[in-house]
């Protein structure tokens, strides 16, 4: 059985700083550090130990060097200055840090940045096209009002995708349980619903084939 992220990431940690365990339970601490692709190159900057970590983030490989520790939404955000990922509660509750890894969405204060090393990363600003022509998803909440102060936004947008990416067609209760983990203290949900609803009827997926 697969552990969860949280685990995954606090098990990564101790190989990290405690090699003589890894060697009394390899397998377990094998199973750690090949997880995620994690990188094995490793440097020292101001006597901290550093990860080399290569993402491609909305298309664009970046390469970076961060502690172990790092959460990914804190490398998005400080080291690569994408802002547009937010951070809501620091417990995994409310879904404002939400990308999509690999496709799927993800939580990005679950992760440390190591597991994300080789990954594809889409964060809100990787959504809209080159000309700046809204992502269907982002086009269906400004028209249904899906939002109010907005600091959710673009975590509900990246869940939204991925929910109707896998799940095209979607009903009111499908909407509501796919959304769970994200949390809008404003709006009451219904406007939301509305506008993943109209993605889903529409019959795209998202995708630039669709949009073209």
């Amino acid at each position: 059985m697969t552990p969860p992220p949280r685990q995954q990431a606090l098990t990564y940690l101790r190989a990290l700083y405690d090699p003589e365990a890894a060697n009394k339970c390899p397998q377990r601490w094998t199973w750690a550090l090949g997880r995620g692709n994690i990188s094995a190159s490793t440097v020292h900057r101001q006597g901290r130990r550093m990860e080399s970590v290569t993402l491609a983030v909305n298309g664009t490989e970046r390469s970076l060097e961060v502690e172990p520790r790092t959460l990914l939404v804190h490398a998005l955000r400080d080291e690569l200055r994408l802002t547009g990922t937010n951070i809501g509660c620091d417990s995994s509750s409310c879904g404002a840090c939400t990308v999509l890894v690999n496709g799927q969405s993800a939580k990005s204060c679950t992760m440390f940045a190591v597991q994300a090393d080789g990954a594809d990363i889409t964060t809100i600003e990787g959504v809209a096209d080159a000309d700046g022509t809204m992502h269907p998803m982002q086009q269906a909440f400004h028209e249904h009002h899906a939002l109010q102060c907005g600091y959710c936004t673009p975590g509900m947008v990246m869940a939204a995708i991925s929910l109707v990416e896998e799940y095209p067609e979607l009903d009111d209760q499908g909407v509501r349980h796919g959304l769970e983990g994200n949390l809008c203290r404003c709006t009451g949900y219904q406007n939301i619903v509305n506008a993943v609803l109209a993605v889903a009827g529409s019959g795209s997926d998202g995708s630039n084939q669709d949009r073209e």
